[in-house]
């Protein structure tokens, strides 16, 4: 599997990402957040969607969308 990288982060930064997590009340919208952290980060997919309990294509997914939309789009 090709290593996952965030290309635009849209002015998002890692400590803004984990305050972010910490204010949404869904767990399935905390995971999208957090899969993006990890990434940015520097963990790969995989391992990002062992730890959460998600698909890998999911990650690789939320990362495609954060990338191109930004946070409206990942949450969407």
């Amino acid at each position: 599997m090709r290593t996952l990288k965030i290309t635009c982060n849209h002015g998002w930064t890692v400590k803004a990402l984990r305050t972010y997590e910490r204010t949404l009340q869904t767990v399935k919208l905390r995971h999208r957040v957090m899969a993006v952290r990890l990434v940015m980060e520097g963990q790969k997919g995989v391992d990002v969607a062992r730890f959460l309990g998600l698909h890998r294509d999911s990650v690789s997914t939320y990362v495609k969308n954060f990338t191109t939309g930004g946070m409206e789009a990942l949450l969407k």
